[in-house]
């Protein structure tokens, strides 16, 4: 039981979503609203325009959403690359200064030649800045791209150490194809206490039943060593671009559940008031 002088553990539920291939968010947004999830993981790894910042605006102003992470691409390149540049520029520093954004995850492998470095130093340009939020800089960790022979144990341990070193902090993307070889609790175990946003895949359909694959075994995992080890980051949750609500509310419930029936006192936040996103309190 948590004592009266001790803060209250607890993590902060966000909804996973990915922009359409042009940038859209709208039904990203509608998804989040659906679920009841006020904050949103934006992962822009994969999408080659960059959203608008009209849009955000917009859904700021009608639904209280914030934007509380993005996931860096690792770099931009191809098409009218320099005005995307400026487009991901824009956004950043709009979520900064108005849209109470937390954590910009890059990438372990920084992208090719002068492209990728600029994605880096945009991220410590705005981390820097004293306008707006504070912002941490995360090392995103994808599951999937780990081999799953225990060797990735000592991988996660010797990054641990490095961002440790270089005051980072660590998120770890347990969508795709990941294996039960993963380890899920040691994974955790040797990536703590640096983790703070980690990102599961769909473990429930929208009629609430469990869909079958792994991808249920490894979040219901790597939950029960969250609660254990105290987590009070983020925990994104992930739906399959056909699902609409349902199916994350299921999964909210799955995890607020968890944490309050394992954890007494603890009261996991979902909807949190715009001052929580934006105080620092590491």
């Amino acid at each position: 039981m948590t004592s009266p002088d001790q803060p209250t553990r607890r993590p902060v539920l966000a909804y996973g979503a990915t922009p359409g291939r042009l940038g859209i968010l709208s039904r990203a947004i509608e998804t989040a609203d659906q679920a009841e999830l006020l904050a949103l993981d934006l992962d822009l790894r994969s999408s080659w325009a960059i959203p608008r910042v009209s849009a955000l605006t917009q859904a700021s102003q009608e639904r209280s959403i914030r934007l509380r992470s993005v996931w860096l691409p690792g770099d931009i390149s191809g098409l009218v690359s320099e005005r995307r540049q400026q487009s991901l520029d824009a956004l950043l520093v709009a979520a900064k200064e108005r849209f109470g954004l937390r954590a910009l995850v890059v990438p372990r492998h920084q992208g090719q030649g002068d492209r990728g470095a600029a994605i880096h130093k945009l991220a410590r340009g705005i981390a820097s800045s004293k306008s707006g939020s504070q912002i941490r800089l995360v090392i995103g960790l994808q599951a999937s791209d780990f081999r799953h022979d225990r060797w990735h144990l000592d991988q996660l341990a010797g990054i641990r150490r490095m961002a440790e070193e270089w005051d980072l902090d660590l998120a770890l993307d347990l969508t795709g194809n990941v294996s039960l070889a993963w380890e899920a609790e040691a994974a955790i175990l040797r990536v703590f206490p640096r983790l703070t946003l980690v990102r599961l895949g769909q473990w429930r359909r929208e009629d609430g039943t469990l869909v079958p694959n792994l991808t249920g075994q490894i979040a219901g995992r790597t939950i029960s060593m969250l609660v254990d080890q105290g987590y009070s980051g983020v925990v994104s949750l992930v739906a399959d671009r056909r699902s609409s609500g349902a199916a994350l509310l299921h999964e909210k419930q799955d995890v607020l559940q968890r944490f309050v029936r394992d954890s007494p006192g603890v009261s996991p936040k979902v909807d949190a008031p715009i001052s929580d996103f934006t105080r620092h309190d590491r």
